[in-house]
């Protein structure tokens, strides 16, 4: 769900803080003489593409569509959407327009489609021109800032938190009251309006509108992680209008929007979902596989025993580390593929959120680091040092002032309020107080990652703002067209029964497993399923029933082996 690309000390080396000059400010009503739209609802926007400005998206044209701020008030006031696309690259064989959305929430197409787009399998490549948009609230759309700039809020709020999750009592406490003053200073700022009307709903409807300006009948989609859930609201909310859907890392619907306890602790909509149960059981992987591979490929399985049973093998050498984090920071020299060694030091918590984070790709890919380098991390820590008392848990290992990016004090960011606002002002959350309880459940059945992504949800116990117009169901309204719902067995953020529970949702739809690991196929590549998926889109074939699609490769092994 949430992404894991920058974290902690790896935010500085392996992915740059997404920044714009000028962030879209809601606007006046709309003008007079504008595209009447084909369903009737609200103005289509008039998209005038223009090569992208930023290096970074050589190859991509850009547009801005202005879209109504309410849809309960089609002609009134408006916000801006920064879209982005690749035309067809077989002009002769176009077949349309195909949208995606890289999840998050608040993921920015404008940043993730450049970065992802060698990903698509190129005979959609080929026939599609590929569009994406930062969604409302988000990037350089119309954006939700708590802060006048990135700094003032690292001074106020992100580093004031613990590294990772809070471990103890007295660091929940203080997270606790540190993000009500987050979630009080969201309610007071000049974005305060947008923050009812950022819902998934609102961004379906965004996207109905973007169909009807590329001049496309229906609507040909790709949504991963949190996209699928967008693509879901889309399905029911304009069931005639889906030509071909691929859902790809899913979230359950109905966890998302609906409250659930377990042993009489009501639950945030990451345990809902079993993001917990998710990451600790690809951890578990991880590590035993480590063993299992050899040293060159996995580090950290030096000095362990493959066989099953022998003593010291890397489930207990991993426990072991464990427990010396547990017992104090550690001090490491980490060097990441193609960079520059660090002297850094983790606590318990920080080495956890920065194994989640490394747990999304098999493989290194744009703004991921990979399982290899995930057995070089464990090694390294492992080899390292015990730091000295008064290392601070809050610290940002390695971010230091020489290598931090720099921050304009007039730069618009890509702060945690936009996925904040999106997440909390949809889905019920429980009380910021009984958090400590709720982290006793996921330490329980995650161990030991599980509260790794029960403290992001914090801000949604005390977020100033409920969503205006929200769609929670039903899921499985009639449709002409099958969807297709693809669900990686090892999926450390969606957990693989989402994707289940998505088929049974949607009603019409088809499931294809993927057996292997990392959040999505579209980041974890198996040439069985893109082959699947492309078919899919060309022509409609779906899989047979109960398909099964293996990996290109394997957790650590070389993709030429």
């Amino acid at each position: 769900m949430r992404s894991k690309r920058t974290t902690t000390w790896m935010a500085v080396l392996a992915a740059a803080v997404v920044t714009a000059s000028v962030v879209a400010g809601i606007g006046p009503a709309s003008a007079t003489g504008v595209p009447q739209p084909l369903d009737g609802t609200a103005p289509v926007p008039t998209l005038n593409w223009a090569a992208c400005a930023d290096p970074s998206q050589v190859g991509f044209q850009c547009a801005t569509a202005v879209v109504p701020l309410d849809y309960a008030n089609p002609y009134g006031q408006t916000i801006k959407l920064a879209v982005i696309r690749h035309v067809a690259q077989d002009p002769s064989s176009r077949a349309g327009t195909l949208f995606f959305n890289p999840g998050g929430p608040a993921g920015a197409g404008t940043v993730d489609l450049p970065a992802f787009y060698d990903f698509f399998p190129a005979g959609i490549r080929a026939a599609y021109d590929i569009v994406s948009w930062d969604p409302r609230g988000v990037g350089s759309s119309t954006a939700v800032q708590c802060y006048s700039s990135l700094q003032d809020e690292m001074n106020q709020f992100t580093d004031q938190q613990p590294a990772g999750f809070p471990v103890g009592p007295a660091e929940q406490q203080t997270t606790i009251a540190n993000t009500a003053k987050f979630t009080a200073q969201c309610g007071a700022q000049v974005s305060h309006a947008l923050l009812a009307h950022v819902s998934t709903a609102d961004s379906a409807r965004d996207l109905n509108l973007l169909r009807e300006a590329v001049g496309d009948q229906s609507l040909t989609y790709l949504g991963v992680s949190y996209g699928t859930l967008l693509g879901a609201t889309y399905a029911n909310l304009f069931p005639s209008k889906v030509k071909a859907m691929v859902l790809d890392g899913n979230l359950d619907p109905e966890a998302w929007f609906t409250p659930s306890s377990l042993d009489g602790v009501r639950l945030d909509v990451s345990l809902r979902i079993k993001s917990d149960i998710a990451s600790a059981s690809t951890l578990k992987s991880l590590v035993t596989l480590c063993g299992q591979a050899p040293v060159a490929e996995c580090p950290f399985a030096a000095g362990t025993s493959p066989r099953p049973g022998a003593r010291n093998t890397t489930t207990a050498k991993f426990a072991q580390l464990l427990a010396r984090f547990r017992a104090g920071p550690i001090t490491a020299q980490l060097t990441p593929p193609g960079g520059t060694p660090q002297t850094v030091t983790f606590t318990y918590a920080a080495f956890l959120d920065e194994m989640a984070g490394l747990l999304f790709t098999v493989q290194p890919e744009p703004g991921f680091l990979g399982w290899n380098f995930a057995g070089q991390l464990m090694q390294d820590f492992w080899v390292g040092s015990s730091a000295p008392a008064t290392a601070g848990p809050a610290a940002a290992p390695g971010a230091s002032a020489s290598t931090a990016p720099a921050v304009s004090a007039s730069s618009t960011y890509a702060g945690p309020e936009q996925l904040d606002a999106i997440l909390c002002s949809e889905t019920p959350n429980p009380p910021a107080a009984t958090f400590p309880a709720i982290q006793r459940v996921a330490q329980q059945r995650g161990y030991p990652i599980g509260p790794d992504t029960l403290w992001a949800d914090l801000p949604c116990a005390t977020w100033p703002v409920q969503a205006a117009a929200p769609y929670t169901g039903p899921w499985n309204l009639p449709r002409d067209h099958t969807i297709l719902v693809i669900g990686n067995t090892g999926d450390p953020a969606t957990y693989y029964g989402s994707s289940v529970n998505m088929v049974r949702d949607l009603g019409n739809a088809r499931l294809l497993t993927v057996d292997g690991f990392g959040h999505t196929t579209l980041l974890n590549p198996s040439t069985c399923a893109n082959n699947i998926e492309t078919s899919y889109f060309l022509d409609g074939t779906l899989p047979p029933i109960g398909t099964v699609c293996q990996q290109d490769v394997a957790p650590f092994a070389s993709p030429a082996g």
